[in-house]
This record gives structure tokens, sequence and C-alpha cells, in this order.
């Protein structure tokens, strides 16, 4: 089944998920940590990316397990790419 901006449970996905995105840019801010803009920056085109990702396949994929699969990978490549900007694991 594909979203419609107009279903209640598809906006209050929205909702969280932008919640989360916010949580995960107050972090550092409430730790304290030594963040420049270009950090806040990269994280945040890394959060959108993340949303975009989302949004497009839950928008072109009709199969739910599907869904999951693409939306698994699309996490694992998130977090591969923020551990590499991170800590330069590669």
């Amino acid at each position: 089944m594909r979203h419609s901006s107009r279903n209640p449970q598809y906006s209050r996905w929205r909702r969280t998920f932008f919640m989360l995105t916010a949580a995960a840019l107050l972090v550092p801010v409430l730790a304290k940590a030594a963040w420049g803009l270009e950090d806040y920056a990269a994280a945040t085109v890394l959060l959108s990316a993340l949303w975009i990702g989302f949004e497009a396949t839950s928008h072109i994929v009709v199969s739910r397990a599907v869904q999951i699969v693409a939306m698994a990978g699309i996490v694992v490549a998130f977090l591969i790419i923020w551990a590499h900007l991170a800590i330069g694991v590669w």
C-alpha cells in the first residue's frame, strides 16, 4: 500500500522521524561536544538523506518485505558513512 500525506498514520510516522532527527542533533549540544558548524551540517545532510531514502522507498516499493529490506540497507549505508566521518574507520 502506498502512503498518502493525508493518512494520519503516515503523518504520525513523519512527525516521529522529524522528532528523532531533532533529538539526534541535540545530543552533541547537550553533551557539550566540540562540534563545529560543519559537523552539524554533515549530520543534517546525512539525516536528511536517510529520511529521503525512507520516503522514496515507502512511495516507490509496493511490497512490505522489500520495503523493510531496502530500509535496512539504507540504515546500514547511513551507519557506515557516519562511522567513517566520525572516526575514519576506513
